[in-house]
């Protein structure tokens, strides 16, 4: 009931700023509007929108419609209801539904009989009456309006109104849905505590995937769920006010402060009027890019502006980081300064094609979770000669797994566990460490994004158990003091490839990586008897020996395995050994000062 009741807050809250429908209305997609004369004849049937974009209107509420039953709209539908008629997408013909349009038609005669006497309303009961689903005459609408997922409007020909517009429709509506039927149940409303009708049905939820009708977030539909002989929703004891405010607000996040992290959905909101500027922070801190391509624009053109828009999110990431390793406040951060600490709320759920399950829901200060999304950039932050981009969660979760895999497929509880560690601080998932090493070993590039991986997860264990050494041996640039014979061996391999490179061969890491990385008494051997003759022949070979000898100095012997947690440090040390040989030197002194505070974190 607490989400309930801060979904109504909400409501109240976008309803003060004019952002969100009244009640008894929700946002739909139009697709088309149905002309008719003053006769009641159709007369055209216009597309509205562009492509498979439509048009958003606040148009009446339909509740508890589901595949078994049949609940009509009012002054707008569907083609099945509207017009009798649905598109088979496999087919792709028109397939009559007169049962459908007769009960639209029964329903929107009944709430308008009082209002006949206007010739807008009229016309629309005549069309009612003398309407027939012609499948010659609808075929020619196929392509511009009847084959797009929406609804379709009505208008009189020659007017300048929709007729959902009408102050006798809107009249009509909400007469009808605050009404009390001779069946309606009184009671207490389980949220506001005030006596009240109590809602039978709660409204669908729209916009969910896999879904074409409304998603319950509140249902009964069975014997076993219910009790003290309630039926349906009643058990809940919601009121119909209520339930229309909570399902309007959970809409409109849906629409609009919405992110997915594999099958997880998260809904994200500020308890602000200012609720927009909270949600553009928190989007770029998340790693949000929400752009999609334009009608006519080229592939070039869009990836260029997803690009900017990845590239704003790592600048006002980066803004903040500076600010939190420093120690100042975030609060007087320029990206962040002119927000004040509200409260925020985060709602995750996955649904299926009729109901929604929550998976979390968290309710934070707005600075308190700035600070949590910061410390995880920081985490998984390292040093690179080239310009990092911010990863959102769902970014990080694909560098540990298969490149094939796709993002619908990315499993659903590593997104929802490294979630969590972003939210609360805590332990990432052990399958995000072990899969980010296992693609590290196989990757052909130097991979600074799963390094990072790789160290924030050994950070977060070195955290959580309270291990001061393994935190200070975690740093974001190149450790030279660390005597871990795992992160030893990384920087070995590391100079050992650099000297194989410059005398000319390059297949060091395809062919030794992974074993030397688990077990290097069998290979390190070997590599140190190739990496005497690579000496001879490289330019760099006195400097790299110099270097060399100095890792390998406190080294008595090289063990038989390396356990994970020194895989992962050797993947440390030879991704930091290999960004300090190739690092810029004129830039060196300007990085090691603006980062020199990160390892004393």
């Amino acid at each position: 009931m607490q989400i309930i009741e801060r979904l109504v807050e909400y409501y109240d809250l976008q309803k003060k700023a004019g952002n969100i429908p009244k009640i008894g209305y929700t946002g739909t997609n139009v697709v088309g509007v149905i002309i008719f004369d003053v006769h009641g004849n159709l007369v055209d049937i216009l597309p509205l929108g562009q492509g498979k974009k439509a048009v958003s209107m606040d148009l009446p509420v339909v509740s508890g419609r589901t595949g078994l039953s049949l609940k009509p709209s009012f002054a707008s539908d569907n083609s099945k209801y509207a017009l009798g008629v649905e598109y088979d997408k496999n087919a792709k013909i028109l397939k009559v539904s007169q049962k459908h349009f007769d009960v639209y038609a029964e329903w929107n005669k009944r709430l308008l009989s009082g209002y006949s006497q206007n010739p807008y309303v009229q016309a629309y009961l005549a069309f009612l009456d003398t309407y027939t689903p012609n499948l010659t005459t609808l075929t020619p609408y196929i392509d511009q309006v009847l084959s797009r997922n929406g609804s379709l409007v009505f208008q009189l020909d020659g007017a300048d109104k929709y007729l959902h517009e009408l102050d006798e429709v809107t009249s009509a509506w909400e007469q009808s849905f605050t009404s009390v039927s001779d069946d309606a149940v009184i009671g207490q409303c389980s949220i506001t505590g005030k006596q009240e009708v109590i809602a039978r049905l709660h409204g669908g939820l729209k916009g969910l995937p896999g879904s074409t009708g409304g998603v319950m977030l509140v249902s009964f539909n069975g014997g076993a769920f219910e009790s003290y002989g309630k039926e349906q929703s009643i058990n809940a004891s919601v009121g119909v006010t209520t339930a229309s405010k909570y399902v309007l607000a959970f809409q409109k996040l849906v629409n609009e402060n919405r992110m997915f992290l594999g099958d997880l959905q998260v809904l994200y909101w500020a308890v602000s009027t200012r609720e927009n500027e909270y949600a553009a922070v928190l989007e770029r801190l998340f790693g949000v890019n929400k752009t999609v391509k334009n009608k006519g624009e080229s592939d070039d053109e869009y990836m260029e502006r997803r690009k900017q828009i990845d590239k704003k999110n790592t600048e006002t990431i980066q803004g903040i980081l500076r600010q939190y390793r420093s120690g100042l406040p975030l609060a007087s951060t320029p990206e962040l300064k002119h927000l004040d600490n509200c409260r925020m709320y985060l709602l995750g759920f996955t649904n299926d094609k009729a109901r929604v399950a929550i998976r979390f829901f968290k309710e934070i200060t707005f600075y308190e979770l700035v600070e949590k999304l910061i410390k995880h950039h920081a985490d998984v932050s390292i040093y690179s000669n080239f310009e990092p981009r911010a990863l959102s969660i769902k970014d990080v979760v694909k560098l540990a797994v298969p490149p094939t895999q796709k993002d619908e497929d990315l499993p659903a509880t590593m997104l929802r566990d490294v979630s969590e560690a972003v939210l609360t601080g805590g332990l990432y998932p052990a399958s995000l460490y072990s899969g980010a090493i296992a693609r590290f070993k196989v990757s052909q590039s130097h991979d600074q994004y799963r390094a990072g991986i790789i160290k924030a997860c050994l950070l977060r264990q070195a955290e959580f158990t309270k291990n001061n050494k393994l935190r200070e041996e975690l740093t974001y640039m190149l450790n030279t003091g660390s005597t871990n014979i795992g992160y030893r061996l990384g920087r070995a391999f590391a100079v050992i490839e650099k000297l194989q490179k410059d005398a000319g061969n390059d297949t060091l890491r395809v062919s030794y990586f992974a074993s030397a990385s688990s077990t290097p008494s069998v290979v390190f051997p070997f590599l140190l008897r190739n990496a005497n003759y690579y000496m001879k022949k490289a330019k760099s070979g006195d400097y790299l020996h110099k270097v060399l000898s100095e890792i390998l100095e406190p080294v008595a012997e090289f063990p038989a395995h390396l356990s994970l947690e020194d895989q992962g440090k050797f993947i440390l040390g030879y991704y930091q050994q290999t960004t300090e040989l190739y690092r810029s030197k004129k830039n060196e002194d300007k990085e090691e000062k603006e980062h020199e505070q990160c390892d004393t974190e």
